[in-house]
């Protein structure tokens, strides 16, 4: 019996010692898959780590990408070469070759092992936009190799590939403030006046020095009453003032701003520095290049007749209408206008290179004249079409849609005179005054605008109470788009009153050329008068100042009670800000000058929709310094 309990615990021993062996073996097989799994998870994670860093080392290199384009005064310039005239015949064209510029990090930006390659490089167009194309590639090695151990680094790669176009802003200011007489710079504010509709995006150059004392640092925006902003508003400056405490500097008026306001923004490239007046080479090199692709036929040099008009200015005047279906454009070279250095504080332009003023006094308009053995030449707006051709890196050859380009080495005279029927008088026939076609307008000096400038085609229109139009803006599908930029002097609207008094006569020599209408309670036919309801549709740019109007103060209001209604539908640029009202330029309440109802036009944005294509500006003028990417340009990828 005892030998059988021997046997017994025998087997029984040797059934558990069978069992722990098993679970043992169980137990570091389990282990082993932790161990394993533990170690995957930190693989995937270090990997992860890795891909992370790659990543952010190519977006780096599409930063170091937008940081160079952004630096440039004209991207083009930087990325074509051009190589001879192109396009259809007949046409003078913009022929150029695409390059790539490249960039690499800085051994210095990164941990050992982590780099990025990125190139910029034109792509195609986007209707009248240049498209650049942006590729960056994010290197990131884990571990060392050697000759001995090749494959011991494994190396991540990622790849950014993004589609980019200048940004369209809707109100650019380079300086929110206006000379205040002086021909060095001292400056005062400028105010949003009550009643005024800023329906479009604003962006201002921050125009403060960083770090005055608190009683002396300016605000980029002063108000008046209760103007209202529906749109953005980006600034250079801060909320705060930088010294005193920090205090909130707008506190007090952040309601009026319905779409916010974007503090601590950069500098767009309306002006170089606006403490240092000087060329401004941005507008300089987009100057050249809109000439360089013109057709020679429609580049003017006007020369005034200074035998009649001591310092008369030379000027070329356009008046734009529509001849059956065509837009049409009567161009007169050649013409003397005479002008009226104003005493006052307003009317001022960027003195440029000149050691002893930042300012000078503007030429303002009183009246002009035209050559009387002239003939005026009147052409399709269609006639002055340009297309840009840009042969790519890989050899394609790319055409932008084509748009019509004028250029005056002078000053320009946008408009003439009407009928009392709103008709112009052309060669015995009168046709009605708007713009039809795509057309770009660049003038070395001043633009005056002389009466209404009007899109053909459907408009969202809006009267107020007494029947005036507050609002005038092109429908969507709305094809005509003018541009008016001006290199070294203002785009502003003349005032009518400043040649009530008749100006003189010279026979056989210079025929006196009137604007606007006739104000019909005088029998004087030299007693003009602009709309009540002033219209300007276009893209504008003041390169050497402001846009605004003249003599504000003195001119002539068309409403008897109160400002006149001033209408913009398109963008503003200007160097620093040109005034359109007294109150606007005092901060006390005045019924001179105009009732601000500006809008952006939204199909700047995208381009101009016809009905199958898309369209842009012609020249490519924009001034802004940040790049965005297209809908659906961009990518993020693997290696």
């Amino acid at each position: 019996m005892k030998q059988i309990n021997k046997q017994s615990s025998k087997k029984n021993d040797g059934s558990l010692l069978a069992f722990a062996a098993i679970a043992i073996l169980l137990l570091s097989i389990l282990g082993i898959g932790i161990l394993r799994m533990a170690y995957g998870a930190k693989v995937r994670a270090i990997n992860i780590q890795y891909e992370t860093v790659t990543r952010l080392a190519a977006e780096a290199g599409y930063e170091a990408s937008i940081n160079w384009m952004s630096s440039l005064d004209d991207v083009p310039s930087n990325l074509l070469v051009s190589i001879g005239a192109g396009g259809r015949t007949g046409q003078r064209a913009s022929g150029s070759r695409a390059i790539e510029h490249k960039i690499k990090s800085n051994p210095d930006y990164f941990s050992t092992g982590t780099s990025f390659n990125s190139k910029i490089s034109f792509k195609s167009f986007l209707g009248s936009r240049p498209v650049y194309q942006i590729t960056s590639d994010g290197f990131c090695s884990r571990g060392v190799s050697t000759p001995s151990t090749p494959q011991a680094a494994l190396e991540f790669q990622r790849n950014v590939d993004a589609s980019m176009v200048q940004k369209i802003g809707g109100w650019d200011i380079g300086v929110n403030r206006r000379p205040d007489g002086s021909m060095r710079i001292n400056e005062k504010d400028v105010f949003f006046s009550r009643g005024d509709v800023i329906d479009m995006p604003i962006h201002i150059n921050c125009d403060a020095d960083p770090d005055p004392a608190p009683e002396d640092q300016y605000r980029d925006i002063y108000v008046s009453g209760l103007p209202l902003f529906t749109q953005k508003v980006c600034m250079g400056e801060s909320r705060y003032w930088r010294l005193g405490g920090n205090k909130d500097k707008y506190g007090d008026v952040m309601r009026l701003f319905k779409g916010g306001i974007y503090f601590d923004q950069p500098d767009s490239g309306i002006t170089h520095n606006a403490y240092k007046i000087e060329e401004n080479i941005s507008i300089k090199e987009r100057v050249n290049r809109f000439v360089s692709t013109t057709k020679s036929n429609f580049i003017f040099n006007p020369v005034a007749d200074s035998n009649s008009i001591v310092d008369g200015q030379p000027a070329v005047q356009l008046e734009f209408y529509i001849k059956v279906q065509d837009g049409m454009v009567k161009i007169t070279d050649n013409c003397t206008v005479k002008c009226r250095t104003n005493g006052g504080p307003y009317d001022y332009k960027l003195a440029v290179n000149d050691a002893a003023n930042d300012y000078i006094k503007s030429d303002i308009y009183e009246y002009h004249y035209v050559d009387s053995t002239a003939s005026p030449v009147t052409i399709k707006i269609a006639d002055s079409y340009v297309e840009h051709v840009i042969q790519t890196m890989s050899g394609d050859v790319i055409k932008s849609d084509s748009g019509g380009q004028i250029f005056v080495n002078g000053n320009v005279i946008i408009a003439g005179a009407l009928e009392d029927n709103g008709k112009i008088n052309v060669g015995g026939k009168k046709y009605s005054p708007l713009l039809k076609g795509r057309i770009t307008v660049v003038a070395t000096g001043n633009i005056w605008i002389t009466n209404s400038v009007v899109y053909d085609g459907k408009h969202d229109e809006i009267r107020n109470m007494d029947g005036f139009l507050i609002k005038k803006v092109p429908m969507p599908d709305n094809p005509n788009i003018l541009a008016l930029f001006s290199q070294n002097g203002v785009v502003q609207i003349v005032d009518p009153n400043l040649s009530a008094s008749g100006p003189p006569e010279y026979p056989g020599i210079l025929d006196y050329s009137p604007i606007g209408y006739q104000d019909l309670a005088y029998a004087d036919p030299n007693i003009r008068q602009l709309p009540q309801a002033m219209v300007v549709q276009a893209a504008i740019t003041a390169g050497g100042g402001g846009w605004g109007v003249e003599n504000v103060g003195l001119r002539k209001n068309t409403n008897p009670n109160g400002k006149d209604n001033l209408i913009v539908a398109g963008t503003i640029c200007e160097v620093f800000r040109g005034v359109v009202a007294e109150d606007e330029a005092s901060g006390f309440s005045s019924d001179n000058g105009y009732q601000k109802y500006y809008y952006f036009d939204e199909r700047l944005v995208n381009g101009i929709f016809g009905r199958t294509i898309t369209y842009g500006i012609p020249g490519d003028m924009w001034l802004q310094r940040k790049y965005i990417p297209i809908q659906g340009g961009w990518t993020d990828s693997r290696l």
